[in-house]
């Protein structure tokens, strides 16, 4: 377990009203501002992981700041995660997560938001200590404040990996 302080600090351009009068002298109705905040907030990560023959089960948690995903920004996040890894074949490793994960902007775009994601990854040894990696992610992304941020999203990956040792690479 993890536990201390996160401080973050956000400094953004944003679009303002200005007074109708001037807005009629000037004929602009909006102007910029620099919006800047500095804060402080709890964070922790903790992890329970249990070593069963030829395999790994796990549960994480954690409570951090998030930098942001290209529309929300600076975020509170909450996550859980759980999953399993098996290296019971000899060149092979198998391994399956699950996260939940819910966030509170707190900069510029504020709004709640939550993502659902689900995959899983495999290994094989192709020559000693190198591995090729396959893996496939489904994303469940939600938000009551944004109904165009409620889809669905997939990726695969594909690469090599290097682990030291007899056992093939465990994926977390």
């Amino acid at each position: 377990m993890i536990v201390g302080v996160a401080r973050f600090e956000t400094k953004f351009e944003q679009d303002v009203p200005i007074d109708p009068a001037v807005a009629a002298i000037i004929g602009a109705g909006t102007a910029k501002r620099v919006s800047y905040n500095l804060g402080y907030t709890p964070s922790f990560t903790a992890r329970i992981s249990k070593t069963i023959p030829r395999g790994v089960l796990f549960l994480s948690g954690a409570r951090t700041i998030m930098p942001g995903n290209g529309l929300f920004l600076t975020s509170k996040s909450t996550a859980i995660t759980s999953g399993y890894s098996y290296t019971g074949l000899k060149r092979w490793g198998i391994s399956a997560t699950a996260s939940e994960i819910y966030s509170n902007s707190i900069s510029n775009v504020v709004g709640q938001y939550s993502s659902f994601i689900v995959g899983g990854s495999i290994s094989r040894e192709i020559m000693h200590s190198v591995h090729g990696v396959f893996g496939f992610n489904a994303s469940k992304y939600g938000s009551g404040d944004f109904r165009n941020y409620n889809k669905w999203t997939y990726s695969l990956h594909a690469g090599l990996g290097f682990t030291p040792g007899d056992i093939p690479i465990r994926l977390w």
